[in-house]
């Protein structure tokens, strides 16, 4: 648990300088012209926020899913997942850039929290979670079908242009397959 919560406070600290220097903002940011040149921008980018919202959203399902994945598969297969799903995720928003000519600079930790639920998804698709404002509980799988259904929508339709669509869905499944790799392993255990 206690990387989930260094995470956490990496991304508030780092938002914190954010607010005093842009050039750090762009140093940082993904930037898919200038990505393959800037190789640390895949990782950085993860951890810069463009507002307080984008945040505190992406700070408060890392916490909640995050506890939940560390506590049962470990800090260093954690730590794994969110690290490979988070660069996978630029890696897909950097194709899907190319592929529409659109450069616009990313960041957050989404496609990486993506990568978070793909991997419980596997591990745990029954577990029930509550979707903000419905009040009533849904399995992990449903959800995830839902938020996939949603992400591609919103990109073959180019809903919401400026939230990184693509990144998001390849976080996600990278996390499905970090899941599946694991799901052998601990299935057995947490039972």
């Amino acid at each position: 648990m206690r990387y989930t919560i260094t995470i956490i406070g990496v991304c508030v600290v780092v938002f914190l300088f954010e607010l005093f220097s842009n050039s750090l903002v762009n140093l940082l940011s993904f930037n898919p012209q200038y990505a393959l040149n800037m190789p640390w921008q895949f990782i950085t980018s993860i951890f810069i926020h463009g507002s307080f919202t984008h945040l505190f959203l992406n700070m408060f399902v890392l916490f909640f899913f995050g506890l939940r994945l560390e506590k049962w598969i470990g800090g260093a297969n954690f730590l794994k997942i969110f690290f490979i799903s988070g660069i996978a995720g630029n890696i897909a928003y950097l194709l899907y850039s190319y592929s529409t000519n659109q450069y616009i600079p990313a960041v957050g930790a989404s496609g990486a929290i993506s990568g978070i639920i793909g991997a419980l998804t596997i591990l745990d698709p029954n577990m029930e979670i509550m979707i903000f404002p419905f009040p009533i509980p849904i399995k992990l799988k449903y959800a995830t079908i839902l938020f996939a259904g949603f992400e591609i929508l919103c990109l073959i339709f180019s809903i919401m242009p400026t939230i990184g669509h693509a990144a998001h869905l390849g976080g996600l499944f990278t996390g499905m397959l970090c899941g599946k790799l694991l799901n052998k392993r601990y299935i057995s255990y947490y039972y």
